[in-house]
């Protein structure tokens, strides 16, 4: 395996686009605070990397400098914008990273419904599945159920052994097919 290694001064796309995690570089223009949003399952983690970068959070804002970071826990309303005299630029992941990504908010604060893929307006990432839809819809289904028999490996083990290393040999091969049930759904998701 070859590590990748990303630059920020050419590289502005998604870098990493996983079940486990969404990550790039992002500049953020002087102006109006974009439309509010959160997600539903992922937190977020930003970091800047130049300028100053107004955050916010569940309506309470903050500015945070070059060398700074701001974690946004799952279900929590944020935006954010540059200030000052010049764009900012941060590195952000957001983990992990399941369909729908993005909650939006009317100026209301009213909940919009859900839009898949928003995260592909940045570009990069894999490109979106060829298979038919009713191949995916199979696929995910599969892999729901695959997860649901594990559960119950998981459930009757648990009953069984209280050993910390017997409980953990159980839900191992659980936890690992969540990522394939994610990635499963947001193939689905998307399509």
């Amino acid at each position: 395996m070859s590590i990748s290694v990303y630059d920020y001064r050419s590289n502005l796309s998604n870098l990493v686009v996983q079940p486990q995690i969404r990550s790039r570089f992002r500049v953020v223009e002087l102006g109006p605070v974009p439309q509010v949003h959160s997600h539903d399952l992922g937190s977020e983690t930003f970091v800047v990397m130049q300028g100053q970068i107004e955050f916010t959070v569940a309506g309470e804002s903050v500015v945070a400098q070059q060398g700074q970071a701001i974690y946004v826990p799952p279900r929590t309303t944020h935006a954010v914008r540059a200030v000052g005299d010049e764009p900012g630029v941060m590195y952000l992941s957001v983990s992990p990273h399941v369909e729908p990504t993005h909650t939006f908010y009317a100026a209301d604060g009213q909940q919009l419904p859900p839009r898949y893929g928003v995260w592909r307006e940045a570009g990069g990432g894999e490109p979106s599945s060829e298979a038919p839809r009713a191949e995916l819809h199979a696929a995910y289904t599969a892999a729901a159920r695959q997860l649901a028999d594990l559960a119950q490996t998981n459930a009757a083990t648990a009953q069984t052994t209280t050993t910390t290393d017997d409980l953990w040999s159980a839900l191992r091969p659980l936890l690992q097919h969540v990522e394939e049930l994610e990635r499963t759904w947001n193939a689905l998701a998307i399509t």
